[in-house]
């Protein structure tokens, strides 16, 4: 991960370029696309993250070594409630 999370304005405003982006070339199955974050995601930053417009779920690499931090991510997702 690097150093900055982007704000949840800014993930938004990626998820909907890539969405947009999926839309004008693939129509229909590109809008129903899933996207995921791939930046950096942890246990105190996930549930933040998932609140940005767009943001289907996460690529988790570093904090799925510990398995108490991944299902801190996992549980932080809407669909986990």
């Amino acid at each position: 991960g690097g150093d900055r999370t982007p704000s949840v304005e800014e993930i938004a405003a990626a998820h909907r370029l890539i969405r947009d982006t999926l839309g004008a070339s693939f129509g229909e199955a590109g809008l129903a696309a899933r996207i995921l974050y791939g930046g950096s995601v942890g246990p105190k930053n996930a549930g933040e993250i998932f609140t940005a417009e767009g943001v289907d779920g996460a690529l988790v690499g570093r904090a799925s070594l510990k398995a108490a931090d991944f299902a801190a991510i996992v549980l932080a997702h809407p669909a986990a409630r």
